[in-house]
């Protein structure tokens, strides 16, 4: 009688062996490929966030803004009824290039009232810092 627990021979655990390291190796660079995406997204967003709030303090946003601000100096609590009666939010908007596309078009979500409510600080002498 032939004993039934034999292991797998020499060529089934080199396949074997080989199978996985071929799935370990794909995973692994699938893994690093998305990664490197991220990173590239997350760039990408830092680098036009960036350049979106330098454009805050832009001599012709300023000017431009002040057309659409009051005369009188207001408080940090003013510019959220500023804000809340300029903009309309939705998810239906179209990529902005600056905060006065914003304004003009009065549509936006999350992102676009950080954005007024960034250039409204700025132009009124409010502390701004922002964090993400």
């Amino acid at each position: 009688m032939k004993d039934s627990k034999k292991g797998l021979s020499k060529r089934q655990t080199i396949v074997l062996v080989l199978v996985i390291v071929a799935m370990a190796a794909i995973l692994w660079w699938t893994i690093d490929w998305t990664l490197n995406e991220v990173r590239m997204d997350s760039w990408n967003m830092i680098s036009a966030t960036e350049k979106s709030l330098r454009d805050l303090y832009s001599n012709s946003t300023q000017t431009e803004l002040k057309k659409w601000l009051p005369s009188n100096h207001m408080n940090f609590t003013d510019g959220l009824i500023w804000e809340s009666k300029l903009l309309n939010f939705t998810h239906d908007r179209p990529k902005y290039e600056n905060v006065i596309q914003v304004l003009n078009n009065g549509k936006g979500a999350c992102g676009e009232f950080v954005w007024v409510f960034g250039a409204f600080c700025v132009a009124n002498d409010i502390p701004l810092e922002l964090s993400a």
